[in-house]
């Protein structure tokens, strides 16, 4: 999938997606890679699937945040955008403070659930409103400003455990709306 990214061959069918690589590849905006690299900006979006014990697993968080560990300067954004239970990005802050104790109050850290649907997820990136919980109060400022870049729709501060939490009862009303259109009486 790398090579295929690098080479412009997207098999995704999203709309638009196509000619955004091609023209970021071309202009030297976009490369991917496994590894990750130098920036000033961290996105973690990985998967958090239930595990045998039908808990959330955190385990692709913890390894793509001790992934970006290295590469953490002063002033960096880490922003986990994958759906998780409350407290994950505080248990990643630790983990992150416990391997890098210089870093301590000198990055930002911060949670804002990614909130698209396939097929119009360009659109959505721009256009949804978002919640950005900071693991700090600061946190949560320079969060709102890197989303305020490319977000057009409202941008709602807080801190990042009700961040997580308002992702998982926008799972819940929608499991709830999904049985109630599908004639199933929830919780049976």
């Amino acid at each position: 999938m790398v090579n295929n990214i690098n080479n412009c061959d997207i098999s995704n069918q999203e709309p638009g997606l196509q000619e955004i690589v091609e023209k970021n590849i071309r202009n030297g905006r976009l490369k991917a890679s496994l590894t990750p690299s130098p920036s000033d900006v961290f996105l973690i979006v990985v998967p958090t699937p239930f595990n045998e014990h039908h808990q959330p697993d955190i385990s692709y968080v913890t390894a793509a945040t001790r992934q970006i560990i290295p590469y953490l300067k002063k002033g960096d954004l880490y922003i986990l955008e994958s759906t998780s239970p409350v407290g994950t990005t505080q248990k990643m802050a630790q983990l992150i403070f416990s391997e890098r104790p210089e870093l301590e109050d000198q990055i930002f850290i911060a949670y804002c659930p990614e909130r698209i649907l396939p097929g119009n997820a360009l659109y959505e990136l721009k256009h949804n409103d978002r919640v950005i919980g900071g693991y700090t109060p600061e946190s949560t400022r320079e969060a709102i400003a890197f989303y305020s870049h490319f977000v057009s729709g409202s941008l709602h501060s807080t801190n990042s455990p009700t961040a997580e939490m308002c992702k998982l009862l926008l799972l819940q009303t929608s499991s709830l709306l999904y049985a109630t259109k599908q004639g199933l009486m929830y919780g049976n």
